[in-house]
């Protein structure tokens, strides 16, 4: 008997509780500022729809998210979620926008090598190893989120790179496709590495590098936070047979030409506030790549990856924690100029900007706290003729980190003691973030060899 009372007790709590809930219904949605930006594109951002319910005490809660979820959109610089006409348990709501400026014409000052801090100290600056630019960036051509890049370059290296990328290629909007072609080609080529430096040789009379590059890929995104990437990739990279003197592994066989078809598939599920710089939330990664699909038959790997991060925030104080790695599947000796580890682009252990370090296999962890030091919108008024960037939102962080990683290397590993080798660093940091999607690091770190150093890192969303 006291069972049965307790149920009905339990069942008549459920249901008075339900009974007190009080939802409300999205009766229509208005969008004002958006000259370029097609409104449907904007709805397909948000994680509701007119008809949807939305509890009242998580109200204010889903519209700070899909504010949010608007400007991770890289499509405007500030974003407003007002409700309109409350009552009758219906809601009217008003999305206000300010449009970032999408096009960007602009000539382009380049560093040639690998970041920043090796042009300014190793290469002492040499304006030869400076690139000169002229880019055309459209980040919304069509309205559609639809991303055109165009270069042509001259200095150290002379390139052309043509980018198109369309995000939702059907009605339902969960398909779309890329398409990339690139041509470059260097008077210098490092054609191996020695104490974990690139050892470069140099030619004015010849082209010692040329790289062209096909791709067209295919994108699934069936719900917001997540999205699937298919890339068929055509690589065709032609050197000299000085080049092949020096290193008879730079394409392997002292082979002069290295062409190959690889299939590269990316998924991310992203569940940050902000993907610039994010303060809570978390993401993953999972890549696999496969070079080599038997058509030229020169070369033969398969790779596995991924990344989890995950960030805390407290007030003006947040942590996190980054984890990044990836694993070849084929022990088998690979080109030098395929076996890139750490070092290159964005995979680096902080106190280690000098060098390089080559392999099959990485994995790399950065752990941080930060805290906030200055939050502000700036007015520009009549300075910024612009619109879009008239207000200028401008943050500073502080920030301590300690970076951990290792490269295993079972070939390419002569003469480089970073392989094979834990690597660690500590550091502190000044953080500037622009806008929404500008970050600019002032780094100071010291690493395991008891080296030190400041380091400059910045990027931008294009």
């Amino acid at each position: 008997m006291k069972l049965y009372f307790s149920l009905l007790l339990l069942f008549l709590g459920t249901f008075l509780s339900n009974a007190q809930t009080k939802y409300v219904t999205v009766q229509s949605i208005e969008i004002i500022g958006n000259k370029k930006t097609r409104e449907k594109i904007i709805l397909r951002e948000l994680d509701f729809e007119v008809g949807d319910t939305i509890t009242n005490s998580n109200l204010t809660a889903r519209l700070a998210l899909n504010q949010t979820l608007l400007m991770n959109a890289d499509l405007f610089n500030s974003v407003e979620i007002d409700v309109q006409n409350v009552g009758n348990d219906f809601i009217d709501l008003t999305i206000t926008v300010v449009e970032d400026w999408y096009i960007f014409p602009l000539l382009a000052i380049d560093f040639a090598d690998r970041n920043f801090n090796i042009w300014w100290v190793e290469q002492n600056r040499a304006f030869n190893r400076i690139n000169l630019g002229l880019y055309l960036v459209h980040t919304n051509i069509t309205g559609r989120k639809d991303y055109l890049k165009a270069v042509g370059q001259v200095g150290y290296t002379q390139r052309v790179h043509l980018y198109y990328s369309r995000p939702y290629l059907n009605k339902a909007q969960t398909l779309g496709a890329l398409f990339n072609v690139f041509y470059a080609r260097n008077h210098e080529a490092g054609y191996t590495t020695q104490n974990n430096v690139l050892q470069f040789h140099r030619d004015d009379d010849d082209y010692l590098l040329k790289r062209l590059y096909l791709d067209v890929g295919l994108n699934y995104r069936p719900e917001i936070r997540s999205k699937h990437q298919l890339t068929l990739s055509y690589r065709d990279y032609n050197t000299t047979e000085m080049i092949t003197s020096l290193n008879p592994d730079f394409f392997l066989n002292g082979k002069e030409r290295l062409q190959y078809f690889a299939l590269d598939y990316q998924f991310r599920y992203d569940k940050r506030d902000f993907s610039r710089y994010p303060m809570k939330g978390y993401y993953l990664e999972v890549s696999a790549l496969k070079e080599g699909l038997g058509v030229f038959d020169e070369i033969n790997s398969l790779y596995v990856g991924g990344a989890v991060g995950k960030y805390w925030q407290a007030e003006k104080f947040s942590y996190g924690a980054v984890v990044r790695g990836r694993k070849g599947l084929m022990n088998q000796i690979q080109p030098y100029y395929n076996s890139r580890a750490l070092g290159y682009e964005q995979h680096f252990v902080r106190g280690y900007e000098y060098y390089v370090i080559d392999g099959q296999d990485f994995i790399y962890s950065h752990l941080f706290a930060r805290v906030e030091l200055f939050n502000r919108e700036i007015n520009l008024g009549k300075s910024m003729p612009i619109k879009a960037f008239k207000t200028l939102p401008l943050k500073f962080y502080w920030r301590a980190y300690t970076d951990h990683g290792y490269v295993n290397a079972p070939f390419h590993s002569e003469n480089n003691s970073l392989t094979n080798t834990y690597l660690r660093s500590r550091g502190m940091a000044i953080d500037m973030v622009l806008y929404h999607d500008y970050v600019c690091r002032l780094e100071y770190s010291v690493n395991h060899l008891n080296e030190t150093g400041f380091y400059l890192h910045y990027n931008v969303s294009f």
